[in-house]
């Protein structure tokens, strides 16, 4: 008996591109921590000026919207204690008022992830 099966063909398309924008905050270099809070980056956090912050939401103006976490620049080790860029910004096309940090971000080289749970055991695990 002889059986026939035509070859078949994938083909994967990603359409869409993420848009450019510009990263806008406050910027520091922290330690890379896998699990359980990262005392660095909670110590940043309780640091920041509240009225500089609420400055960040007024020039918020592309998406993702809103203020953001922001971790890049990670060491090339990836090991635990090494070292990451962390951001407390907004995206926007304006330009960066004055004392705020700065960073281009090109088009299509950025990802959002979105979770739900307990900060920051979600977002480790994510």
């Amino acid at each position: 008996m002889l059986h026939s099966q035509p070859q078949l063909r994938f083909h994967l398309r990603v359409e869409g591109s993420k848009e450019a924008f510009v990263l806008v905050g406050f910027r520091t270099r922290v330690p890379l921590i896998y699990e359980g809070p990262n005392q660095s980056i909670e110590q940043f956090e309780q640091n920041l000026d509240k009225a500089a912050t609420h400055r960040l939401l007024a020039i918020s103006n592309v998406d993702p919207a809103g203020a953001l976490s922001v971790t890049g620049n990670i060491s090339e080790h990836r090991t635990e204690g090494s070292e990451l860029d962390y951001w407390h910004a907004v995206a926007t096309s304006q330009p960066a008022p004055e004392g705020f940090d700065r960073l281009d971000i090109p088009a299509g080289l950025w990802v959002v992830f979105e979770t739900q749970g307990t900060s920051p055991k979600v977002l480790q695990y994510l």
